[in-house]
């Protein structure tokens, strides 16, 4: 590294400390070829891409203004509650929130908007954007942040997004009207006013968002709380079923157990003449199943029917050439975590190994002798105990399940964490002769699937229980070699993989799973963000189904003494459900808060779950 270049290091390192109002973020620098435009922090470390060789000034423009915006984004940036399920809506939230911290920043330092103004031609030019010939080929929400930042602050369009403006502008123009971003503008400086104002837009240039919100207007006024169970607090008086239904299906809870039966009656006899499944299950069989599920859950929880379930290995779910695609994604992101998590899987792996090893009882009266007491020996002959024995350890009789939240809420950064947790535990495990499986949970559609139409042609009963298509994927098989699974880890970063959850059935699914597995001692570790939702199954069965089923089963899991649960959370308190639960606010914590857990779970018999 040159002289230059190491001034340019230092300047920039400290420019960006100013600018951020952060004295204790470290910079770092990632090679510009794997990542050109990359600009993020992990825990109070940001990364930025590596100045170039040779001093150009447009270079380091591009530098300068990738790190101004990241500087900003920690300054003004506040988390957002609540996010939209859909892709679009969620694209140009983050595009809106970005024009907003960018430009309270060029509001203050004009300097600062001259760096992102350049630096943002110079990534449309190298996207292609100006050889755009449809609007296909440009995303909305470039466009939506390129007319926020020149609203809010004043910014010029960059010449390299005239194109693309050229292309969206009639349809921003019908949708949004002459002046679209008039009340986010008086709100730059208040993030819950802006978010708020926001979600105006979301709707207009969205018709899956304004479905969305059709369900819930409100959204949540505590910003901390979980998005998943704050999407759903306040949805029993304003999703589905009107005050006259309400009232209706309060006063046939008191008829609850033979509409039950009633219920169960009719859907039985509409499944009777259904052949059978892949696996060779027949109708009759797929509904004993069903009802056998019940042991675990809550008295009053349904399923509707099972007859749309699937547990399907992650292999079948994408091409070996998208598996191995997003598996390169997962190993970059790896790698960005830098020498860190290798250093703390090590640590880890030793921390295990020397557990698994040797550990002796000390002061016997027999066994083999205890050296360190040879002087004692000698001295006194007459006392006996001065053996030792090997102590017998079940570290190797054990297996360990981990269970991923493969929910909508978890897409970005927390299914990232997720997904690299489950490759660190699984791999240091493996070393240490601790077998583990890795397993997903989501649904196969949104807002009801098949069973959902189901329930419709029969009539819509009330109470119908879950109204949604399960979809178990298993990732990783205890008994496969993670060198073989490796590659379906990348599944969980696959567009329409992540839909909804419904925790308390998945957990049955993985404890079953444990009880039929040989090893004396079984771990089932939960990663998830908060809590179960599934529109469809709250919309008629109230907004705490899920939630209390949840509670339900965990209880049955720690009572039944068989598996030791415990849960990590991504970005999300879950203690609230898991009484063995910690907390991941970010890739930085991950070794760390692992490695902890481990130690608590491998430690003595007294510090086990009771």
């Amino acid at each position: 590294m040159s002289k230059d270049d190491s001034k340019v290091k230092d300047a920039n390192a400290i420019t960006f400390k100013t600018l951020s109002k952060s004295k204790e973020m470290n910079v770092e620098y990632v090679p510009r070829a794997n990542q050109p435009f990359a600009a993020y922090a992990i825990g109070d470390v940001a990364k930025l891409p590596h100045p170039p060789r040779v001093s150009d000034e447009k270079d380091l423009t591009l530098l300068r203004g990738l790190s101004d915006s990241l500087a900003m984004r920690i300054r003004y940036h506040k988390g957002i509650a609540n996010r939209p399920q859909s892709d679009l809506a969620l694209s140009i939230m983050e595009a809106l929130e970005k024009a907003r911290y960018e430009s309270l920043g060029s509001l203050e330092l004009p300097g600062l908007n001259k760096n992102i103004t350049e630096t943002t031609n110079h990534i449309y030019k190298e996207k292609g954007y100006t050889q755009a010939i449809s609007k296909d080929e440009v995303p909305l929400h470039e466009v939506i942040y390129t007319l926020a930042r020149q609203s809010f602050c004043g910014a010029e369009i960059p010449e390299a997004a005239e194109t693309m403006l050229a292309l969206w502008r009639p349809e921003i123009k019908k949708k949004l009207g002459n002046a679209p971003f008039s009340k986010l503008v008086k709100s730059l400086n208040d993030p819950e006013k802006f978010y708020k104002a926001m979600r105006d837009i979301l709707t207009r240039l969205d018709k899956d968002y304004e479905d969305e919100q059709k369900k819930q207007p409100e959204p949540p006024t505590e910003p901390n709380e979980d998005d998943q169970h704050a999407q759903h607090a306040e949805e029993d008086d304003n999703v589905g079923e009107s005050d006259e239904e309400g009232d209706e299906q309060d006063g046939e809870e008191e008829n609850a157990s033979s509409a039950q039966e009633e219920q169960e009656q009719h859907i039985d006899a509409d499944q009777s003449d259904i052949p059978a499944d892949d696996t060779g299950n027949t109708a009759a069989q797929r509904i004993q199943k069903r009802n056998d599920a019940s042991e675990g859950h809550a008295v009053h929880y349904k399923i509707y029917t099972t007859l749309h379930d699937e547990t399907v290995p992650a292999e079948e779910l994408a091409t070996p050439f998208e598996l191995k695609r997003l598996r390169a994604v997962l190993d970059h992101q790896l790698s960005a975590m830098g020498r860190i998590i290798g250093k703390l899987a090590n640590r880890l792996q030793r921390k295990l190994m020397a557990k698994q090893q040797r550990q002796w009882m000390f002061n016997l009266d027999d066994g083999i002798l205890d050296t360190r007491r040879l002087t004692q020996i000698i001295a006194d002959p007459s006392k006996s105990a001065r053996y030792k024995q090997e102590q017998n350890t079940d570290f190797r009789n054990t297996v360990v399940s981990i269970l991923i939240d493969n929910s909508g809420s978890m897409r970005g950064r927390p299914i990232s964490i997720a997904a690299m947790s489950a490759d660190i535990l699984a791999r240091t495990l493996e070393r240490c002769n601790v077998k583990a499986e890795i397993l997903g949970f989501t649904t196969r559609a949104w807002k009801g699937g098949k069973s959902r139409l189901l329930w419709s042609d029969n009539g819509q009963p009330a109470h119908p229980g879950r109204l949604n298509d399960l979809r178990h994927i298993i990732y990783k098989s205890a008994d496969t070699p993670m060198r073989r699974a490796k590659n379906n880890l990348g599944l969980m970063l696959k567009e329409g993989i992540l839909k909804e959850n419904i925790d308390g059935e998945a957990l049955i699914w993985a404890h079953n799973r444990l009880s039929q597995r040989a090893e004396q001692r079984k771990i089932l570790m939960v990663i998830s963000d908060g809590a179960p939702v599934d529109d469809s199954t709250l919309a008629v069965n109230g907004s705490t189904y899920l939630e209390e089923d949840l509670r339900n089963v965990i209880g049955w899991i720690e009572s039944r003494n068989q598996v030791e649960l415990c849960a990590i959370g991504i970005g999300h308190d879950v203690t609230r459900y898991y009484n063995r639960a910690i907390t991941i606010r970010d890739a930085q914590e991950l070794g760390e808060t692992m490695i902890g857990q481990l130690e608590q779970l491998f430690g003595d018999n007294k510090n086990r779950m009771r």
